[in-house]
């Protein structure tokens, strides 16, 4: 049997957007409170429980209170913050399809592997 398993992950960061005017609400350093989903297709019960506990502890350790402009780049966009966290992982998680972030509840990008 195949599904769509989604682990979705919380935390905080801050972020800025220099290249964007000085009066716009992104162009100062500000933070979000996170959600990061990784979806896996797939068998949906293999190896969930592993997954989950590496990207957890990726997340504490690397995301979790992090400046993201150091780790992600200049532009630490939704978009390119999906795409940076898919490259991360897609070679060591096997059935991992896309990469949701969210940065508010009203506004997520979405990296779908092609």
């Amino acid at each position: 049997m195949t599904g769509t398993t989604e682990i979705t992950l919380h935390f905080e960061a801050t972020h800025e957007m220099p290249r964007l005017p000085r009066w716009h609400h992104e162009h100062a350093m500000h933070g979000h409170q996170y959600e990061l989903g990784f979806v896996f297709t797939g068998p949906a019960a293999v190896g969930a429980d592993e997954r989950e506990a590496a990207l957890q502890r990726w997340a504490e350790e690397q995301l979790r209170g992090q400046y993201l402009n150091a780790i992600i780049g200049e532009r630490p966009t939704a978009e390119l913050f999906a795409v940076w966290a898919y490259e991360q992982w897609a070679d060591q998680m096997p059935g991992l399809s896309a990469v949701r972030v969210s940065e508010t509840r009203d506004m997520s990008a979405t990296y779908r592997a092609a």
